[in-house]
């Protein structure tokens, strides 16, 4: 009866362990999704945004003769590819700190700096702009801003 117990018992402590485990690797992964970089050349990623889908196209170009990544950006939507340019630095998509009007943001940074991708709803149309980010320094704050129209979607 001991023995029986006893088998019991480990049982029930290989599997606390293996939920354990699990439990931790799936937290890490859910932490992660968003802060390891695509491992192809190219990523879709698509969102939903008031009833418009919209899926953003990343194309990693390499680097230039300096070091600095360049990247082609589209986006998608209603089945059309727009595409919208090649930028310096690595490009991804951010859902955090949208502007008034802003929708859907991807930033191409590189070296304290880069642009903005948005897409912006304005008088009931999509429009994607394009601007400036600087993290700035200890003097001057950072900037963020001189968007300019580049599509309507």
């Amino acid at each position: 009866m001991m023995h029986v117990m006893k088998n019991n018992s480990r049982g029930f402590i290989k599997i606390v362990l293996i939920l354990i485990v699990l439990f931790i690797t799936g937290g890490t992964i859910y932490a992660m999704r968003g802060v390891i970089p695509p491992s192809d050349e190219s990523e879709i990623q698509a969102e939903e945004t008031a009833g418009v889908a919209y899926a953003w196209s990343f194309t990693d170009l390499g680097a230039d003769e300096l070091g600095m990544p360049r990247t082609e950006v589209s986006v998608i939507t209603d089945g059309t590819e727009h595409k919208l340019g090649t930028f310096d630095g690595s490009c991804s998509e951010q859902d955090t700190d949208l502007l008034e009007n802003e929708k859907e943001k991807v930033v191409c940074w590189w070296a304290g700096g880069g642009k903005e991708i948005g897409v912006f709803e304005e008088s009931g149309r999509r429009v994607v702009k394009v601007g400036d980010v600087d993290e700035g320094d200890a003097e001057t704050g950072g900037f963020r801003g001189n968007f300019v129209a580049v599509v309507e979607l």
